[in-house]
């Protein structure tokens, strides 16, 4: 067994759980790989369904991950969409 270790951006858009399907064919027409989850979330004091894609990429990605969620926006009809960015190491296990 091996390893990789390498320093990566995270991604992270936060929006309504609404249109899942077309949500996911943006991302996979954009990213190789990603991860979506489902959770409940807190916008104005209103509860709602939410989704979370989560991208490891690079900072080369960024404009890419911010036009997603524009697109994601329009899609969901959102006064906003909300992107986290972070950097951390991966490790990638072969």
């Amino acid at each position: 067994m091996s390893h990789q270790t390498e320093q990566a951006v995270i991604y992270k858009v936060y929006t309504e759980y609404k249109n899942t399907r077309e949500i996911i064919e943006l991302v996979s027409k954009q990213f190789d790989g990603f991860t979506v989850t489902s959770g409940r979330g807190f916008w104005k004091g209103h509860e709602e369904l939410s989704l979370v894609i989560e991208i490891i990429g690079d900072y080369a990605d960024k404009s890419k991950v911010l036009k997603l969620a524009a697109e994601i926006k329009v899609l969901n009809k959102q006064e906003s969409v909300l992107v986290f960015t972070g950097t951390g190491l991966v490790n990638e296990i072969n």
